[in-house]
């Protein structure tokens, strides 16, 4: 079963990157400063905002044909309604949660499902002994 701190500071950083479009209130940031302002290095940054555009809360604006070249995103309105209302970090507890009461709620169906049965049989063996005349256990 998958537990919170499993891969939650990635989380962290998609929280943060998406924050700090929220907090600076420009409609262009560009990789350079959100690398800055978030602490990441260029080994982490890409990855990171790659996942923000497949998950459409950020886009890339086309890299400017003039200097300084500089790799442009902006945070989409489904980007600050998801940070908003939820975020990364929030969204992985709540499927963790999920999880685990759905794991629980399996075991319950599964073993009140066998206490059941074995609870079944025994009357079947009950009723059998006492109305057929087999008075071997009652």
């Amino acid at each position: 079963m998958e537990t919170l701190t499993e891969n939650i500071e990635p989380l962290k950083q998609l929280d943060s990157i998406l924050l700090y479009f929220i907090e600076i209130n420009l409609f262009y940031l560009s990789d350079t400063e959100i690398q800055k302002h978030c602490s990441l290095n260029n080994l982490d940054i890409f990855p990171l905002l790659d996942r923000l555009i497949e998950d459409g809360y950020v886009k890339q604006v086309p890299r400017t044909q003039t200097p300084p070249f500089v790799n442009q995103f902006w945070l989409t309105v489904n980007g600050k309604i998801f940070i908003q209302n939820t975020g990364y970090v929030k969204q992985q507890r709540q499927y963790v949660i999920s999880n685990r009461n759905e794991y629980i709620q399996t075991l319950i169906l599964t073993y009140g499902t066998a206490a059941a049965g074995v609870y079944g049989v025994f009357e079947v063996l009950k009723w059998l002994f006492h109305h057929e005349g087999w008075h071997i256990f009652f």
